[in-house]
């Protein structure tokens, strides 16, 4: 758990948040079902609640307990009613904030605190299980604030686990009456029985975590799904083809397009002038007779999400358009990625992708083929395939790529 203060109230991020079981309609209910749910998952160590109409979130306090909001519940009555955001909350720890809200319910994982890879990890995540109907990113701490600001309301306390301390006076209070009442011993047998009672689902739930696997959606993104499509990174590189063979006596040597930009270079003939070049072209010291400028490029990124096909569909279809384009194709497969998971006190975890993620290369790709849209829609219908480059260079035009096959 994490606090920030807001104007002049403390909030707190970062609870694992979950719905009642059997909707119980009074307060102390809720906060026994929490309480319940903590035990179950006694290594988190939760010692912290907040307890709403309809769920209940939890949290460690990392040291004593602090009066505070919930900012999750208190952005929910001026928000939408499915949303997902992600705020930098602390410019100096590099702390950022996700918080995804889905039919006026908090997401269980939807209030996550962490550094930004982490925190945009989690994000990406979080946007593929539903349409959340509205995304807001904050990159920097004031528009978050002022974002915040904007929908804040009155948020749920947070609450030590424990209960009030009057309970525990109540407790002190029945244990002197049974000491004094001669109860000594039976007390000393149930305290016994509770304890080998705890220590027994601490050790179940500890073998339990050991042996559960960590789902590769957690660990991995699948940002193949925010490229654009071949078809829609080609059109708008046609679109931008406007550039002439000669300008101003420097001949166009080459042409990079790319999803965030375009790079031109241009090189130099004889009675060309360094002083009148091509507009907008920048001259480099170490090769001064080839000059290059820069375009930006507007692509519509995103895709629908469809399932990956396997390796051996991936390559047949590539081959298959390389016969009916007369291109010529490089390709190679990597290794599939995994990555090591800390689990604090339990052992880490070994997690492998289950794709595995190729690079691919078109060469001799002529203008007829670039201008075909059967061509893109060819792209467009492999699962997974994403276009980062098209070339023009003296005439030859060659296009690369990664594509994202299961195994």
């Amino acid at each position: 758990m994490h606090t920030l203060k807001i104007g002049r109230k403390p909030y707190a991020v970062g609870f694992w948040w979950q719905v009642y079981s059997e909707n119980p309609s009074k307060r102390r209910a809720k906060l026994e079902e929490a309480r319940e749910q903590a035990s179950r998952t006694a290594t988190m160590e939760y010692d912290a609640v907040v307890i709403r109409p309809d769920q209940y979130g939890l949290a460690r306090f990392e040291g004593k307990p602090v009066k505070a909001l919930s900012l999750a519940s208190a952005m929910l009555k001026r928000s939408e009613s499915s949303w997902i955001g992600l705020f930098k909350i602390d410019e100096q720890n590099d702390l950022w904030w996700v918080c995804a809200v889905s039919h006026r319910l908090i997401a269980g994982d939807g209030d996550y605190c962490a550094n930004e890879a982490d925190a945009r990890e989690r994000f990406q995540d979080l946007k593929l299980l539903t349409d959340w109907n509205n995304e807001v990113v904050c990159e920097d701490t004031a528009s978050s604030l002022e974002y915040i600001q904007s929908i804040l309301s009155s948020g749920e306390k947070v609450m030590p686990l424990a209960g009030e301390p009057l309970g525990r006076q109540l407790l002190i209070g029945a244990l002197l009456l049974l000491v004094l009442a001669g109860g000594w011993q039976a007390w000393t047998m149930y305290q016994a029985r509770i304890e080998a009672s705890r220590a027994a689902e601490a050790a179940r739930q500890a073998a339990l975590a050991q042996k559960t696997s960590i789902s590769p959606d957690q660990v991995f993104s699948r940002n193949w799904h925010e490229k654009p499509l071949p078809s829609v990174l080609g059109r708008a590189c046609l679109e931008a083809s406007h550039f002439p063979l000669f300008d101003r006596g420097w001949k166009l040597q080459g042409i990079i397009y790319t999803e965030t930009g375009i790079s031109v270079s241009w090189e130099h003939m004889p009675g060309a002038s360094f002083d009148d070049r091509p507009d907008s072209t920048i001259i480099n010291e170490k090769t001064p007779t080839v000059i290059r400028a820069n375009f930006p490029l507007k692509v519509k990124a995103g895709r629908k999400i469809r399932p990956l096909a396997d390796k051996e569909a991936v390559v047949t279809d590539l081959f298959e358009l390389t016969r009916l384009t007369g291109t010529r194709l490089s390709f190679n497969w990597q290794e599939p990625e995994t990555k090591t998971v800390e689990r604090g006190s339990l052992p880490p975890l070994s997690v492998t992708a289950p794709w595995v993620k190729g690079t691919w290369k078109l060469n001799d790709v002529s203008d007829a083929v670039l201008l075909s849209a059967d061509f893109f829609m060819a792209l467009d219908d492999i699962p997974g395939l994403v276009l980062t480059r098209l070339s023009r260079k003296n005439f030859q035009n060659s296009m690369e790529g990664v594509v994202y096959a299961l195994q």
